[in-house]
């Protein structure tokens, strides 16, 4: 008898579980979105599939990079939420001393692992002191740079991490692979 009314406990229990994750109260973080959802979508209506979060220090890194590329007569870079995940895992192992590098094949396996059509991967870091907000202009003037105002490259994402008082920044570039 006392394990029937275990049973009818645990039963309710789960039974208003459900129906709170149902009415989407408990709701997981890769479903959230930023303010700025909304215009993105209508500004790029095929990406709306894959949308995550961007931090404010990566759209605002994500529009310097847009700007300079306009000054530079090239037409602005759209943005890759794919792109922008694996560029913060990128900065946040960067910044933690989990990895030393990003690997521009690692990228192009991962982004065709997610269905995406092979691309050419470029891959820039930055760092910076924590009281800047972007990496420094020479870092803007640099070859590498440079390289990606190429109109060639067509897509973006920006991850940041900040750790210790120094900033990371990882930039990934993609164009579609030649063929």
């Amino acid at each position: 008898m006392k394990s029937l009314s275990l049973f009818k406990t645990f039963s309710l229990i789960m039974a208003v579980l459900l129906f709170v994750a149902g009415l989407g109260v408990i709701e997981r973080a890769e479903n959230t979105s930023s303010r700025q959802e909304p215009e993105v979508r209508a500004q790029h209506p095929a990406e709306n599939t894959r949308f995550s979060p961007v931090r404010r220090a990566e759209r605002e890194m994500t529009r310097r990079i847009n700007e300079y590329r306009e000054t530079a007569g090239v037409a602005s870079i759209h943005p890759n939420w794919d792109l922008f995940r694996f560029a913060r895992d990128a900065a946040e192992g960067l910044a933690s001393g989990k990895i030393r590098k990003v690997d521009r094949l690692e990228t192009k396996r991962w982004l065709k692992g997610l269905g995406q059509s092979p691309r050419t991967v470029q891959v820039l870091v930055a760092r910076s002191s924590r009281s800047d907000r972007l990496p420094p202009n020479s870092w803007w003037y640099s070859p590498e740079v440079k390289v990606t105002m190429e109109a060639a490259w067509t897509e973006v994402g920006v991850g940041h991490s900040v750790k210790d008082g120094d900033q990371v920044w990882v930039a990934l570039f993609a164009k579609q692979a030649d063929r």
